[in-house]
């Protein structure tokens, strides 16, 4: 958390989950290829990559997509997550 006691977030583009693609380079070369017409759905997307299937039942498409999505960019070799970070000061009551 900053000093403000405001949580910092990271936007790195690198979990994308879209229509154009799935994942990083799949999805700059959908932006670059010819633009679709009509509704467009995420296809190729399969929750059983992200859950068990107990798990991908119960919970609904957004959560699905916002779980795979956030995966996605973490698991990136490019960059070094620290999932212990751990803040310096208490959080606010």
């Amino acid at each position: 958390m900053d000093r403000g006691g405001r949580r910092r977030v990271v936007v790195t583009g690198l979990g994308v989950l879209a229509s154009c693609g799935i994942g990083k380079e799949a999805f700059f070369a959908g932006l670059a290829g010819a633009p679709a017409e009509g509704p467009q759905w995420i296809d190729g997307f399969d929750p059983a990559d992200y859950f068990d299937p107990k798990e991908a039942r119960q919970t609904d498409r957004f959560a699905q997509l916002s779980v795979a999505a956030a995966q996605l960019g973490v698991h990136v070799p490019e960059i070094e997550v620290c999932l212990s970070w751990a803040p310096t000061q208490p959080a606010p009551a």
